[in-house]
C-alpha cells in the first residue's frame, strides 16, 4: 500500500482503509470534524461526506473550508446575505 498507509490505516487488497480520523488515498490527510467516511469496497476506495457537503476539508489543517453561506466549524451554521439588509435577525 502507498507509503504503509502513513499508518493511520490497514491496507485492505493493496488499498488504504483509514483509521477514524485519517482520509486519503495513504490515509495522510486529516479529516475534519463530522466528516462520515466508509470504504468503497467496489471502487477501492475511501469515501467522505465532508464539511456536511457545504464545504471542502483542508486535509492538512483538518478544518473545514465552507462554501457560503455555511460556516463554522463543520459548515453547519449559515451567515446571513447583507446582515439580513437590517430588516431581521440573522
Amino acid at each position: 500500500c502507498p507509503k504503509d498507509c502513513s499508518r493511520h490505516g490497514s491496507c485492505v487488497y493493496n488499498f488504504c482503509v483509514c483509521d477514524t480520523g485519517y482520509t486519503g488515498f495513504d490515509c495522510s490527510n486529516v479529516s475534519c470534524p463530522d466528516d462520515v467516511c466508509y470504504f468503497d469496497y467496489l471502487g477501492h476506495s475511501q469515501v467522505c461526506d465532508q464539511c456536511n457537503n457545504r464545504g471542502i476539508c483542508n486535509g492538512f489543517t483538518g478544518s473545514c473550508e465552507c462554501q457560503f453561506p455555511a460556516s463554522g466549524e463543520s459548515c453547519r451554521a449559515f451567515d446571513c446575505l447583507n446582515d439580513c439588509n437590517g430588516n431581521g435577525i440573522c
